[in-house]
């Protein structure tokens, strides 16, 4: 029995025999033949849906690099592994334009017919200052000064 069946078992017989389901029903605590009942139950449950994987292939993001044992002759690589994973690098590398004909979600659709050699000065926003901005920015730069001296401003200095 497993450790939830057996304290099941044994705190909860007169509990369960006592306890109340709401309406005034109540319960027996179930022996051994129905706790091994629900457990072969969801067994074949699990053994229903379980899905068995055969071929495995190395995650491109997730390269280690695994040195050989120190007393054993160098073995036999074969390239063909190699050249798997490297092309599997490859692809991975490349922009969803070469790796798909049509886009495969709708962020790619923003985007999908734009030629990337354009210079399109409409995505091109650079950083702009008004007043209000170089104002808090020399704000901002003076209390951060005011904490690495100490939290004394220089107003405070002069009194």
């Amino acid at each position: 029995l497993t450790q939830q069946q057996q304290q099941y078992q044994q705190g909860s017989k007169t509990d369960m025999a006592t306890a109340t389901a709401g309406k005034g029903v109540t319960r027996e605590a179930p022996n051994v033949v129905h706790l091994n009942a629900i457990m072969v139950e969801t067994i074949r449950k699990e053994e229903k849906h379980q899905k068995l994987f055969t071929e495995f292939s190395v995650n491109p993001r997730q390269v280690a690099c695994i040195a050989g044992k120190p007393n054993v002759a160098a073995t036999m690589h074969t390239d063909a592994d190699d050249d798997e994973t490297l092309q599997r690098l490859q692809q991975d590398r490349r922009g969803p334009k070469q790796k798909y004909a049509f886009p495969q979600t709708s962020a790619h659709e923003y985007g999908w017919d734009l030629d990337q050699s354009a210079d399109c000065r409409a995505f091109h926003r650079p950083k702009e200052q008004t007043e209000i901005t170089k104002f808090m920015a020399a704000a901002w730069k003076q209390k951060e000064q005011e904490k690495l001296a100490g939290g004394v401003s220089a107003a405070a200095k002069k009194a």
